[in-house]
């Protein structure tokens, strides 16, 4: 082959828009599905952190009945004790180490089914295990105001159990996208779908503070009902419209699956033979490593952010519930605009000859760096510098959804076959850091929530978007790494298969102009 040809077909815009007979293609229908699932999850994941608030109003010494006192033992669980007026839920004296097993207790869960979520996608099909893993979260987020009521220790349990179903969604649609997800359109299909998370955030925060500061169903319990019941409803819809492979959609058009086909190969819509996983391949690979630090790096920001940002508008900038849920959501809007800009803009790059390992780099590293200045800064600000302070946390957490674009979706670039593994490998890290990152804020804030104390949270965060950074760049790769393809299978490599296929398309279609630049 000629080194001037480019190992992925460059269709011009008028080919890809004939792709679909359809005024939304299925693979982006499918992508808004699985959005709308991410949305749902997290809607469900990020609720507890603004409910808590006002769960453990231990300073409220204001209400009807009084707020009784509870003894926690030396390991730091407490006895519930409550009031109850006629129309708001119950009133929980957990102190901040508490607080912080609580919210810590859904990555237990999450940490043990990433790697078997991305197994049990390959065997099951990834519409399966997403669909199910919602579903059955959604469940258990209704039961979770009766186990609040019932003590610290059912809490827990049931936000373990809502970590292990969570745990195998983000790798089984990281595996359902790898047979729908052309590579010029890989960064825009996957960002789309993973911006489910921001938005979920976004609905969630205000939502969820609305929701506690009402009477609605007791206030805060209300924040389980009703998003454990979109759950229920979004899986419903999933069940009907989503499908595995192009090969297995009833209404896909024929323009569209071919122009997925050729340009991922025919083999990713194929049941592949039965191989071993190159266990060793994987475990010995610098660009696996690469995406596993920036999976743990990347996750102790987000992580950190996600469950204590409210505490932290609350004890530090001095808000109020309403008001912190409706500021908590500002960072996430930032994220799902910048992250869906980025995606766009990395297509393009990579199109127009960028290679594919600088994209993801630059990306990355702009994800953890401008965010680690910005940090930094914010730890200077007290509560005399509310807006400043929002605008540079709103700031920093934009910044880092460039990785979106970067360590990401590069899994799909370095082994496309093993995508739902090497995922679940690197969730299974990076929710480490949602174990012990809560942990930590909540033990550096114990009894002594100052400023001080969370400029220690913030350090802590920005030195290790350091140490992301430098693994990321010394490690990472942008082609797809050997192992990927088994040996004995003996496939065309996709690039002769597609030269032969875009010979035929110039001469049936007479567009040469669609491809002159092969």
């Amino acid at each position: 082959m000629d080194e001037s040809s480019p190992l992925i077909p460059r269709f011009s815009r008028e080919n890809r828009r004939s792709s679909s007979k359809c005024s939304l293609s299925c693979r982006y229908a499918l992508t808004i599905l699985s959005m709308l699932g991410f949305c749902v999850m997290y809607t469900i994941r990020v609720n507890l952190s603004i409910a808590l608030v006002e769960m453990a109003n231990s300073t409220d010494t204001n209400n009807d009945d009084g707020l009784q006192s509870s003894n926690c033992d030396e390991e730091g669980w407490c006895n519930t004790t409550w009031t109850r007026s006629a129309s708001k839920g119950r009133k929980f004296d957990w102190n901040e180490e508490t607080r912080g097993i609580i919210l810590g207790a859904f990555f237990y869960g999450f940490l043990v089914t990433q790697l078997p979520g991305g197994w049990l996608a390959s065997k099951f099909g990834g519409k399966n295990v997403f669909g199910l893993g919602v579903l059955f979260t959604s469940v258990l987020t209704l039961l979770t105001p009766l186990a609040a009521n019932h003590s610290v220790a059912a809490l827990v349990a049931v936000r373990i159990l809502e970590g292990l179903c969570q745990g195998v969604t983000y790798p089984s649609v990281q595996v359902l996208l790898s047979s729908w997800a052309p590579p010029l359109e890989r960064s825009k299909l996957t960002t789309i779908a993973i911006a489910g998370c921001d938005i979920g955030n976004i609905i969630a925060q205000p939502i969820s503070g609305w929701l506690c500061d009402s009477t609605f169903l007791g206030g805060w319990p209300s924040v389980f009902y009703v998003f454990g019941v979109l759950g229920i409803l979004w899986y419903i819809a999933w069940f009907f419209l989503a499908y595995e492979k192009p090969a297995s959609h009833p209404r896909i058009s024929e323009e569209e699956k071919e122009y997925i086909l050729l340009s991922i190969g025919t083999s990713q819509d194929k049941v592949l033979k039965k191989h071993s996983v190159p266990w060793l391949a994987i475990f010995t690979s610098p660009p696996v490593y690469a995406n596993l630090i920036a999976f743990f790096c990347a996750n102790w920001g987000y992580y950190t952010f996600l469950t204590s940002l409210p505490t932290y508008f609350k004890d530090i900038l001095g808000f109020k519930i309403l008001e912190d849920g409706i500021l908590s959501s500002i960072p996430y809007l930032c994220c799902t605009i910048v992250e869906i800009i980025a995606s766009v803009l990395a297509d393009w790059l990579i199109s127009t000859g960028s290679k594919i390992a600088d994209v993801r780099k630059v990306f990355n590293t702009g994800a953890f760096l401008v965010p680690t200045c910005l940090l930094i800064s914010v730890s200077y600000i007290g509560s005399d510098g509310k807006v400043l302070a929002v605008a540079l946390i709103s700031a920093s957490m934009g910044f880092s959804a460039l990785c979106e674009s970067g360590y990401s979706v590069n899994q799909m670039d370095i082994a496309p076959r093993y995508v739902g593994i090497i995922s679940g490998i690197g969730n299974a890290i990076g929710s480490a850091s949602g174990v012990i990152a809560p942990f930590v804020v909540g033990w550096l804030t114990k009894n002594e929530p100052t400023r001080r104390q969370w400029q220690k949270v913030l350090y802590i965060t920005a030195i290790i978007y350091v140490l992301g950074t430098v693994g990321f760049v010394l490690l990472a790769k942008g082609e797809e790494q050997s192992w990927n393809t088994p040996k004995d299978e003996n496939p065309l490599p996709v690039e002769f298969e597609q030269e032969q296929d875009k010979t035929g398309l110039a001469a049936e279609d007479g567009q040469n102009t669609s491809i002159n630049n092969i």
